[in-house]
């Protein structure tokens, strides 16, 4: 039996390590420590610090600047540049019947090996307006098959939570790890 498999058969949060959730490893587990998190129990409870509420799908031509949104459409566009200041920025212009907007993204090019166009997604955060035009800055994404339900999706349809995290962790993987720590361990005795 190894470690996860003894930890699970734990019942009280407090003693059951965060390496007994699959995919955290001794890495992980010493990023989660300087965050005062050790035990699925301290996991379960590192709240959030705020909230984004994505439930409400609009269409392109309903947003204005400082919206904080999720519209949905397909890419029609895909454009990486290099600016002077050596900085690598994606590009991708998402359309519905009712117009377009821009998701941009910081040196983070390889999102462009997971988004193509004429994909079917929606981009969720706040709208600016910049260079006379409707932008969001590394919005949140998810990818929609063609019949896709709007509850199949990660981020969209959902009051997401923003957990405070540290150097060497995003705040979605804190998001993820919270998700699969109360998947795997839901049946824990609440003492």
């Amino acid at each position: 039996m190894d470690i996860s498999e003894s930890q699970k058969e734990k019942k009280d949060p407090s003693e059951i390590s965060l390496q007994a959730i699959s995919g955290v490893g001794l890495k992980t587990a010493e990023t989660l420590k300087r965050l005062g998190l050790e035990t699925v129990d301290d996991l379960l409870h590192h709240f959030p610090h705020r909230y984004l509420d994505l439930r409400r799908v609009k269409k392109i031509s309903e947003v204005k600047e400082g919206d904080e949104v999720t519209v949905r459409g397909r890419i029609k566009n895909i454009k990486k540049i290099r600016s002077r200041r050596g900085t690598s920025v994606l590009t991708i212009s998402l359309f519905d019947k009712t117009g377009y907007i821009n998701g941009l993204w910081y040196n983070q090019n390889y999102i462009a090996d997971r988004l193509k166009i004429d994909t079917e997604v929606t981009f969720s955060g706040k709208v600016v307006w910049n260079y006379h035009q409707l932008q969001m800055q590394n919005p949140l994404f998810d990818i929609l098959s063609e019949d896709a339900d709007i509850s199949e999706a990660v981020h969209t349809g959902r009051v997401i939570p923003f957990h405070p995290v540290t150097k060497g962790m995003s705040v979605t993987y804190m998001r993820r790890l919270v998700k699969k720590a109360l998947d795997e361990f839901g049946e824990i005795d609440d003492p």
